[in-house]
């Protein structure tokens, strides 16, 4: 059987905490859920369905926020409040590389990725 290539998107499940809560949906194994950001949370959350569960009684995948970017953007980022306590912060190659190891990325990490941090 010769292989076919499908160009498509495909949207996931989303919305709100409160809309998941009433909703009685068992989601199918290993389909994503996505809680959108609301009053309560200003990021996104993720749950995977087991196909025997309520999507309300699945557990999230992360619940810490995760910030990506520059120290530069997170330092504007957490000035402005933005950053909430808790979050997963991954910190990304500065313009000039300052805080970086002599090959430009951490060794555990990877190539590009300064370091990670979880305000606590």
């Amino acid at each position: 059987m010769d292989d076919k290539l499908i160009q498509t998107r495909i949207i996931h499940k989303h919305a709100q905490e409160n809309d998941w809560d009433d909703a009685t949906l068992v989601p199918l194994q290993s389909e994503l859920l996505i809680y959108d950001s609301d009053e309560n949370h200003n990021f996104p959350r993720f749950k995977l369905g087991d196909g025997t569960s309520l999507a309300k009684d699945l557990p999230f995948l992360l619940t810490n926020p995760v910030f990506v970017g520059t120290t530069e953007e997170y330092n504007t980022a957490n000035a402005a409040g933005l950053v909430p306590i808790g979050t997963i912060v991954i910190l990304t190659d500065d313009e000039d590389n300052s805080t970086t190891n002599s090959g430009g990325s951490s060794p555990i990490l990877g190539q590009g990725v300064l370091g990670l941090m979880i305000l606590g």
